[in-house]
């Protein structure tokens, strides 16, 4: 059985741009999205996609936040058209190819790859998960239970403390049919979607394929933007969280996180990278090689698109009971140097190669937002001066959270 059965008529490209920023061509179709398709020689045998379209969870109050929860593990259970998740899985059997929905908290994404033999099997995916979501009640009935006994045996690990994730007891407040309303309310229309195809693509035999299930797409001109009111704010001055979990193996888990409000711009988001580069050369000589307090250190700094500028430092950490203060003395102490007399000279160098960026495509022509024409001039003007000023400003505006989970 075809996996769409009746093709409606083909709609148009109705502008075409080659030679577009970064060698893409950029069409735009009869109901109004964007395809942007970059031809590249990396892999012979890759075609990888992703589209985003502004919009998000945050669209959703806070009645559908246990939906919310398992919204992406839910949406596809059901399978696509006339065919169950069991029956699309061997039907694709053979094939390279994927596809998959999410939602973010300002978007909704799709992102598929294939192999050049099998792109229309991808385009026919995209096709039917706008058009064509199937619901399974049965698949739903066992994806409940069969997530209920793992959160079962999740809730005897002390982790599952450390993070607000989800419980047997949220199933009460989870809908199935609602949550795929809600995937109708997010993915029935395509207006203001942007889709991104690079890798072994030729434009002309890739432009039937366009005009057939992209420009076919439904789409009534309805752009909503996420709402960042809507995403709980940072706390705000210091706060500290101790609690005892029972474990059969004692350890103290710590982590400090540190937030703040930057700008969101290239040379923050580099300098973030660099800044959580060289901490962790420093924690891996200081805490790991020097003290042996710890298998390692885990650090992440993150500058948001969205709430724009919301910035985090993440330090994150376990050791034995015995050597928890001390660690985190050691932990605190080292990022406070930094802040205030940047990082040493021998750090920096390493962390210079290591910095590299993807998705550059999507955040041009969807965002607006330039990762790569300024990338390597200002990774070559980063300065241990400017890693320090970083720090100092973030750790500056006094917003520090600390949980240790004791035994």
């Amino acid at each position: 059985e075809p996996l769409v059965p009746t093709l409606p008529t083909p709609g148009q490209i109705t502008e075409t741009k080659t030679g577009q920023h970064f060698g893409a061509t950029v069409f735009t179709l009869s109901n109004g999205i964007k395809v942007v398709l970059k031809p590249t020689e990396f892999k012979k045998d890759e075609i990888i996609m992703t589209a985003t379209s502004p919009g998000g969870s945050t669209l959703f109050g806070t009645k559908d936040i246990d939906n919310l929860k398992v919204f992406n593990d839910v949406i596809e259970i059901g399978g696509l058209g006339n065919f169950s998740a069991t029956d699309l899985s061997k039907r694709l059997a053979g094939k390279k190819v994927s596809c998959a929905l999410s939602l973010s908290q300002d978007s909704e994404n799709v992102n598929g790859m294939a192999a050049p033999s099998d792109l229309r099997t991808l385009f026919e995916l995209i096709y039917l998960s706008f058009t064509a979501p199937r619901m399974d009640e049965e698949a739903y009935a066992s994806f409940e239970t069969r997530t209920k006994a793992q959160l079962q045996n999740m809730e005897l690990n002390p982790m599952v403390a450390f993070s607000d994730s989800l419980s047997k007891a949220d199933f009460e407040h989870i809908s199935y049919p609602r949550i795929m309303e809600m995937r109708k309310e997010r993915f029935s229309d395509a207006s203001g979607f942007v889709f991104t195809f690079v890798g072994n693509i030729q434009i002309d035999s890739i432009r039937p394929y366009i005009e057939q299930y992209l420009a076919t797409l439904p789409s009534q001109g309805k752009i909503e933007k996420g709402n960042p009111a809507e995403v709980p704010s940072m706390r705000k001055g210091d706060y500290m969280n101790r609690f005892n979990r029972s474990m059969e193996i004692p350890k103290v888990t710590v982590a400090n996180l540190y937030t703040g409000q930057m700008e969101y711009n290239l040379e923050n988001i580099i300098t973030a990278t660099a800044l959580k580069q060289v901490m962790d050369l420093v924690y891996y000589e200081k805490v790991r090689e020097k003290e042996g307090g710890t298998y390692g250190v885990g650090v992440s700094a993150r500058i948001s698109p969205f709430p724009v500028g919301r910035t985090t430092l993440q330090i994150f950490f376990d050791t034995d009971p015995a050597k928890w203060e001390q660690m985190n003395t050691i932990v605190r102490n080292e990022l406070k140097r930094l802040s205030e007399v940047g990082p040493r000279q021998e750090d920096f160098k390493k962390t210079q190669d290591n910095l590299y960026w993807l998705n550059v495509l999507d955040d041009y022509y969807y965002k607006g937002f330039d990762t790569d024409t300024d990338y390597e001039s200002i990774v070559k003007a980063l300065t241990p001066e400017k890693i320090k000023a970083f720090a100092q400003k973030l750790l500056g505006q006094g917003n520090r959270v600390e949980v240790i989970m004791q035994p």
